[in-house]
């Protein structure tokens, strides 16, 4: 893949409007699973879904 796709890629992963949310948490330290799933108000499986995507762009 071209660099800048790997770039629009990682644009696109942290997009959403959740994983900003996730992102903002996580720097401010280590979260878990159900941490997220209580400040977003989303289940835990969405919750993974969402961390999945993030990790596999490098987020």
């Amino acid at each position: 893949m071209r660099s800048i796709d790997k770039r629009v890629e990682l644009l696109r992963a942290i997009g959403h409007p959740a994983r900003i949310k996730i992102l903002e948490e996580l720097m401010k330290g280590v979260k878990c699973v159900s941490d997220i799933e209580g400040f977003l108000g989303i289940s835990q499986p969405n919750v993974s879904q969402h961390l999945s995507l993030l990790r596999r762009y490098g987020a």
